[in-house]
C-alpha cells in the first residue's frame, strides 16, 4: 500500500506557464490525506513561495523546500541542512559588487537579495509575493540559508569558478540552467531529504511514490520503483524513474484510488 506519494511542483504539480495549483490537485490531496496517504511537496522553491501555493488547501502538506534542504510539517522543521555560513560568505562576499551578477540567498520564511539590477529586484520581488528583502550585505541576514542562486553570466575568473561549480565541497551545483546556477549545502538535496523522512517513518521503498520532472529530481526517482518522470521532462529524469507518465493528474488519481500502484 502506498502511504506516501512525494511530488515535485514546477513542470509536475504546476504545469509550465501556470502559476497557481488546480482545485482538481487540491482536490486529490485532500481526498490522498482522507485515505491516511501524507502529501509531501519537493521543491527548489523556498519555503515561503510552497507554503502560498498551497495556502488553503491543506495543513497537512509535507514541504521539502529548497531542493530538499529541510523538510517543514506544520510549521516544524524536521530536517534542518543549511548551508554553512562560511561557505555562503566565501560565495557571496567577493561579487557582491559585480554589474553582470544578482544573487539570491533563500531563507525560510523570506528571501534575500543582491543586484545591482533595480528591474531584477522588482521582478523577484513580485514572483514571490514581496517576501524578499534587498541586502547590502550579509550581516544583514540573522537565520540560515538554505540555497544561493546566481543570475547572469559571470565575467570575471572568481565567478566563472562559482558558475561552474569549483566550491563543491562546501556546496552542491543542483540547477545550472537558463543564466541561473544554485547551490545547496554539500550532502544534501531532494533524495537525502525523502531517505531521511521515509526512515523516520519506517517505510520501505514500496510504500512511498514519487513524480517529478527534472534533474534535481533523479535521486528521489531512483529510491523507489513507485517513480514516475513527466514526458517531456529531463532525459536524466525520465532513465531514473520506472515509469512515465503524460498526466499527472491522471497518475495521482491512480496511485490515491486505488491506494496502490
Amino acid at each position: 500500500m502506498i502511504k506516501l506519494i512525494v511530488c515535485d511542483l514546477d513542470g509536475t504539480l504546476l504545469p509550465r506557464g501556470q502559476s497557481r495549483i488546480s482545485n482538481e490537485i487540491g482536490e486529490l490531496i485532500k481526498e490522498a490525506e482522507k485515505k491516511n496517504i501524507s502529501f509531501a511537496v519537493a521543491s527548489g522553491r523556498a519555503y515561503h513561495e510552497l507554503k502560498r501555493l498551497f495556502e488553503g488547501i491543506s495543513k497537512n502538506i509535507i514541504y521539502l523546500p529548497s531542493d530538499g534542504s529541510l523538510i517543514v510539517w506544520q510549521e516544524q522543521t524536521y530536517y534542518n541542512k543549511p548551508l554553512k555560513k562560511f561557505t555562503v560568505e566565501a560565495m557571496v562576499n567577493p561579487i557582491t559588487n559585480a554589474d553582470n551578477l544578482s544573487v539570491v540567498l533563500s531563507g525560510k520564511y523570506i528571501s534575500y537579495v543582491f543586484s545591482k539590477d533595480k528591474k531584477f529586484i522588482e521582478n523577484f520581488r513580485e514572483s514571490v509575493y514581496n517576501h524578499a528583502m534587498e541586502i547590502k550585505n550579509l550581516t544583514e541576514i540573522n537565520e540560515d540559508i538554505y540555497k544561493i542562486s546566481f543570475y547572469g553570466k559571470p565575467g570575471s575568473v572568481f565567478t566563472k569558478k562559482i558558475i561552474s561549480g569549483t566550491y563543491t565541497n562546501m556546496s552542491e551545483l543542483i540547477y545550472n540552467d537558463n543564466n541561473w546556477a544554485e547551490f545547496i549545502a554539500a550532502g544534501g538535496g531532494k533524495a537525502p531529504a525523502l531517505h531521511c523522512m521515509t526512515k523516520s517513518r519506517k517505510l520501505s521503498a514500496e510504500e512511498f511514490a514519487v513524480i517529478g520532472d527534472d534533474i534535481n529530481d533523479v535521486g528521489m526517482l531512483e529510491l523507489t520503483e513507485n517513480s514516475y518522470a513527466v514526458q517531456g521532462g529531463h532525459i536524466k529524469a525520465l532513465k531514473a524513474a520506472k515509469n512515465a507518465t503524460p498526466d499527472v493528474t491522471a497518475t495521482l488519481k491512480k496511485i490515491i484510488r486505488k491506494g496502490e500502484l
